[in-house]
């Protein structure tokens, strides 16, 4: 690996080669089984050798540069990610892509072409087990920091940005929801992204630790965004490609914090109408306990998107493709302020505010659920409250039965109301008329 400076840009473009083995530099297959993305060749699929025709051997092309790496070892094994491919004039996309046989074209791409017109390239790797061999690839061919390549195989782990050897690495969480609403809570799980890309380079990958159906939603919107050429995103570098996913990661919390929003005014309403099951407690524990992940994840990545925007290699992303897209525009007339006007500098500032915007967002409904549990526990009180009201009630209007009772069941011999004839319907006359002044008397004391 070696960096190679072209006429047309100082910066380092990263460049793989391989020494030659033997005195001859033919190959007994006859040919290089790898594929490249050049204009001259129109191969029929993306990027070469897929996983339905997998290649174990590449005899990669003789550069001007001494330092090589041997990829027909044995024990090399084949790596698979999705790629999207995209340039100003076009845009592909295709899955199993064999990423040994990519990295042999973006080494050939980088040492023969200095055109603005380059093809860019986010390469998605998904799955534990693939981001271990891709990141073995890249120690291998890019002697990617043991830090970084950690970093992307521990999981899960708190959002963090590295910038190291001209490599940038930062981690984030994608939210996702049940899509099943029936419950009146959500039950929140985040997939962990590492995006990683080297300064100069072609390309960015992006380290997915799952591939669920949401994950698959989730790229292929951007998919489609590039597409469509959203906000002229085809002009530019691939680095271009870390704000741009971050900021979609970013949009997918506001709709599940709104969703949290609705979820604690329901059970606000439940609570302050009596209903104390122990589902609303355990709702709102899920919610509160939610609500802690989430500042888990959005205040690390508000810090390292403003350690962010101070760093180098922030400051020279995408500037010079920027500045040539802007050019072509004013040569055809048909600038566009919005293109021309959000630099890179600009872009994360942006999603710093939205990062603010949910920490505070993240915050109140903090305060609320926490709030909701001091409601709860004091309509618990209060229930208890009511219920020994009750009871003192029921144990007060019987103190005249007791009492009644007590007196005339004492073992004196001599008791002059065991005589009368009526004294057993005295005796219930008396009790029933108290009882009736002590149930009035708590009434009127509103007691009850």
């Amino acid at each position: 690996m070696e960096k190679a400076n072209h006429d047309s840009d100082s910066r380092p473009i990263w460049i793989v080669s391989r020494r030659r083995h033997g005195s001859s530099s033919s190959s007994d297959d006859g040919g290089d089984p790898g594929s490249s993305f050049s204009s001259e060749s129109s191969p029929p699929s993306l990027l070469g050798s897929s996983r339905s025709n997998s290649v174990n051997r590449y005899d990669l092309p003789e550069y001007k540069t001494d330092t090589s790496f041997d990829l027909s070892s044995d024990e090399e094994e084949e790596v698979y990610a999705q790629v999207v491919k995209f340039s100003p004039n076009s845009f592909e996309s295709q899955s199993d892509v064999s990423l040994n046989g990519l990295l042999h074209s973006l080494g050939n791409q980088s040492e023969n072409s200095n055109s603005s017109d380059e093809p860019q390239y986010w390469i998605r790797v998904c799955g534990r087990e693939d981001s271990k061999q891709a990141v073995s690839l890249f120690r291998k061919l890019f002697k990617l920091h043991d830090v970084a390549a950690d970093i992307i195989l521990k999981t899960p782990q708190r959002p963090k940005m590295l910038s190291v050897d001209s490599t940038l690495l930062l981690i984030s969480h994608i939210p996702s929801k049940p899509e099943d609403d029936s419950q009146h809570y959500i039950e929140m799980s985040n997939t962990q992204l590492g995006l990683m890309t080297f300064l100069g380079s072609p390309f960015c990958v992006s380290f997915h630790d799952d591939d669920d159906q949401g994950v698959r939603n989730w790229t292929s919107a951007l998919d489609e965004r590039i597409r469509i050429n959203v906000e002229g995103f085809r002009h530019k570098k691939a680095s271009a490609l870390v704000p741009f996913i971050l900021r979609a990661v970013v949009d997918k919390y506001f709709p599940l914090l709104e969703s949290y929003s609705d979820d604690l005014e329901e059970l606000e309403e439940w609570l302050m109408t009596g209903k104390t099951s122990k589902n609303v407690a355990k709702a709102i524990s899920r919610v509160k306990r939610d609500m802690s992940r989430l500042r888990r994840v959005i205040w690390p990545m508000r810090e390292y998107i403003a350690d962010a925007m101070l760093s180098d290699f922030f400051q020279d992303l995408e500037t010079k493709r920027h500045a040539t897209f802007c050019r072509t525009l004013e040569i055809g007339k048909a600038r566009t302020d919005s293109l021309c006007d959000t630099p890179p500098s600009r872009k994360m500032q942006e999603l710093y505010e939205h990062l603010t915007y949910l920490a505070d967002m993240v915050e109140t409904q903090r305060d609320i659920s926490t709030g909701l549990v001091d409601l709860y526990l004091s309509s618990q009180d209060h229930k208890t409250q009511e219920v020994v009201q009750r009871l003192t009630v029921i144990g007060a209007t019987f103190i005249p039965f007791s009492f009644f009772a007590g007196v005339y069941g004492m073992n004196f011999e001599h008791l002059p109301e065991f005589k009368f004839k009526v004294g057993y319907i005295l005796f219930w006359m008396f009790v029933s008329c108290s009882g009736c002044f002590l149930l009035y008397s708590f009434r009127k004391w509103k007691w009850i």
